[in-house]
């Protein structure tokens, strides 16, 4: 019986354009040790640098996908990405350390979600895209995803550190205790209150969860 997984699939935008790539590589090296290391438990093949410009792994269906998605672009954010996800079977046995060399389903949906979202980007908004489940559910989740990813665009530097400290903190739901967050940051709760209405993390931070439990739930059916 072969067990069913996420395969995801990164791609650089223009890396042909990145000025020193060999800083790049050590940066995309250390985000990825970083993912692998935290997030070790529903990680079923470590995330790999494969081609240069993409990188690739494969999760568990309970795994915080889009949390740890965020948790790389974030650590990554002069080096923009796009993601192809993936669901379904690997008929390889999976080597838990390096994401090289597997095949079947879940990265053949990956790898033709990637392909889709190179091509059809919403005017440059859209960077996550989806296949694996029936079509109902794959135009819900990609929906859902375009409307998550146009949020983010829209982001100045300041609502992106917002960001990223929610994201350090293991925050990723839209309940959470403002005041806690406004002594870390050493703002004033009006302060955040007004950074997280102008940009609406939290709106981002619901669909995207609630996202993450759907897609776990029908993994799991």
């Amino acid at each position: 019986m072969n067990l069913n997984y996420f395969a995801v699939i990164g791609d650089f935008i223009d890396s042909r354009k990145i000025e020193n790539r060999d800083l790049a590589q050590v940066k995309f090296q250390h985000a990825l040790e970083k993912i692998n290391k935290d997030f070790s438990k529903t990680i079923a093949s470590k995330f790999t640098i494969t081609l240069g410009d993409e990188f690739q792994g494969l999760l568990y269906p309970e795994a915080p996908i889009f949390k740890i998605l965020d948790v790389i672009e974030m650590d990554l954010l002069a080096y923009p990405f796009r993601i192809g996800i993936g669901f379904g079977s690997v008929t390889q046995p999976v080597n838990p350390n390096i994401s090289i060399g597997a095949d079947g389903k879940a990265y053949w949906n990956a790898r033709s979600a990637i392909e889709f979202i190179h091509d059809k980007t919403d005017y440059g908004t859209s960077r996550t895209y989806f296949l694996g489940f029936d079509n109902t559910k794959n135009r819900l989740i990609n929906d859902l995803l375009a409307s998550t990813d146009l949020i983010k665009s829209k982001w100045s530097r300041i609502q992106r550190e917002t960001f990223s400290v929610l994201l350090d903190m293991g925050i990723y739901e839209e309940d959470f205790s403002q005041k806690t967050i406004a002594q870390f940051m050493r703002i004033s709760e009006v302060a955040l209150y007004k950074r997280l209405k102008a940009s609406n993390i939290k709106l981002y931070l619901r669909c995207r969860k609630n996202l993450e439990i759907s897609m776990s739930e029908w993994a799991n059916d």
